[in-house]
């Protein structure tokens, strides 16, 4: 299993230009697109900053040249080394604080891989952590959309009973064709069953837990709320209540991961 994510909370708030220097070198263009970021997000509510819904926008976007956001961070949220996050905490601490002023529901979300049976990895009753941001859709009819799995629906779906799901929509770059859900690093599931396969499709049944300790650090909430809540996907739920302020980029790639007992596979790009 790969040591928790923290370190990155004891960040100040920034503005997004100044969250992404520390890993511009990275990207073609950031100024660019954090500027293109700001000015879609300029009109939204006031429920978040106009930094914080455009660090969502700017996560959520495929550049015109190099890799994209997504990717880079994902990749780094997977990997065993933990120094590579360092670059990204400013990032990070306005990215996680803007996902956490969300609110969360408990609801059924999918994310699939293409051209690929994941069933003997996901054995059924294991505990694992996917790192990464997991990018899931709240609306079954769309995995035939060829973003996703297409008509031939061949590859693995991940039909997930979430506790802490958050919608993207109102922040995303997609949100006119897409109901993004977002589940936060560090989420913690069992698998509970495996669906009989359908042309080719292989269905994996999670269920997100509360994990037995703390992979994610909270972005702001204090350390004795902290205490009462094991992950900040428990603490993201109650932040409202404290007054607390095609290549388909989510779904057709997939890494090695590490998980509570052996090394399931998890999705990766953005998802």
């Amino acid at each position: 299993m790969l040591p928790p994510i923290r370190g990155y909370e004891n960040e100040p708030l920034v503005s997004l230009e100044e969250a992404v220097q520390p890993v511009a070198q990275h990207f073609t263009n950031i100024d660019a697109n954090v500027h293109v970021a700001k000015e879609n997000c300029a009109k939204l509510d006031e429920s978040l900053t106009v930094d914080e819904s455009a660090a969502i926008y700017l996560y959520t976007m495929v550049f015109d040249e190099g890799p994209n956001l997504y990717e880079i961070l994902n990749s780094c949220l997977r990997n065993a080394n933990r120094r590579q996050i360092k670059p990204w905490s400013l990032f990070l601490k306005l990215f996680l604080t803007a996902l956490c002023k969300l609110p969360s529901s408990s609801r059924t979300v999918w994310r699939c891989v293409r051209g690929v049976d994941l069933t003997s990895v996901y054995p059924k009753g294991k505990d694992i952590v996917w790192w990464g941001v997991g990018s899931c859709i709240g609306d079954v009819s769309m995995l035939e959309d060829d973003r996703f799995l297409g008509k031939n629906n061949a590859g693995t779906l991940f039909f997930i009973e979430s506790r802490n799901a958050k919608s993207i929509r109102q922040y995303s770059c997609e949100k006119d064709t897409i109901e993004e859900i977002i589940l936060m690093p560090g989420s913690f599931f069992r698998v509970n069953d495996h669906m009989p396969a359908k042309n080719d499709l292989h269905v994996i049944h999670l269920v997100e837990n509360v994990s037995p300790f703390i992979l994610l650090e909270t972005p702001f909430l204090s350390r004795q709320v902290l205490s009462q809540h094991h992950t900040v996907q428990e603490i993201a739920g109650i932040a409202e209540s404290k007054t607390l302020v095609v290549h388909a980029r989510p779904f057709d790639e997939f890494s090695v991961e590490s998980s509570t007992t052996d090394k399931p596979t998890e999705p990766s790009g953005k998802a």
